[in-house]
């Protein structure tokens, strides 16, 4: 097992996080990625903003996004931001599936919250670790360890939708929710038409987005803008 500041999050980047900065007509935004991975997805947003700011903890995850942002801080946010990004005045900021590996948030958040433009905006993705498939494993006692995904090794906390509303309300107005679904069955419900799969989708989030969902999105406002 790497150290997390040895570690190099591959992924192609996260839909929702793109979509809705995508929605922000502004080349001239100035966005913070908490957290970059392989730089996934600052590089599918590169072409329409010109400044990127960059966080992380690896200096492996520094060299291989190095040509993707403005700068990248090799920081612990265990701390908070670091101090020079204290004097910057951010539209929107990126915190995707950070705040489960941190022991102790809060100071994190506040920062965030006064980082941002009265107007901006801050995204922020969380796994839900009391999906279906993760309340299956409770029952038989089960406890996994994985090097990515809920059961990442890394992770200090694990929230479900009531915690992490708790949390995040705290510090913020919650603007929206999003909650994205696994449909079971995957082999058998891979094959189905996606309005079908869309329509199932949408009856099991009314049912319980807090059983079928694996991945929590918040988008949020400071409570001082």
């Amino acid at each position: 097992m790497k150290y997390s500041s040895e570690k190099i999050y591959l992924n192609e980047g996260n839909k929702n996080v793109e979509n809705f900065i995508s929605s922000i007509n502004n080349p001239n935004a100035i966005i913070l990625d908490i957290g970059i991975g392989n730089g996934s997805n600052a590089k599918n947003l590169k072409n329409k903003y010109n400044k990127i700011y960059g966080i992380t903890l690896s200096k492996e995850e520094a060299i291989e996004s190095k040509d993707v942002y403005e700068k990248i801080f090799i920081h612990n946010i265990e701390t908070g931001l670091p101090l020079e990004l204290l004097d910057i005045k951010v539209d929107v900021i990126i915190c995707s599936h950070v705040i489960e590996h941190i022991a102790y948030p809060d100071k994190l958040l506040i920062d965030m919250s006064n980082c941002l433009i009265d107007s901006g905006k801050i995204i922020v993705c969380l796994p839900n670790v009391m999906h279906y498939q993760s309340r299956f494993k409770f029952i038989f006692g089960q406890f996994p360890i994985a090097d990515s995904g809920i059961w990442d090794y890394t992770h200090l906390r694990w929230y479900t939708f009531l915690s992490s509303n708790e949390l995040l309300s705290r510090h913020f107005i919650i603007e929206n929710s999003i909650a994205n679904i696994v449909v079971p069955f995957g082999r058998f419900s891979s094959k189905l038409p996606k309005f079908i799969l869309d329509l199932f989708s949408k009856i099991l989030l009314r049912v319980s987005k807090g059983f079928f969902s694996h991945e929590m999105v918040y988008i949020l406002k400071s409570k001082n803008g």
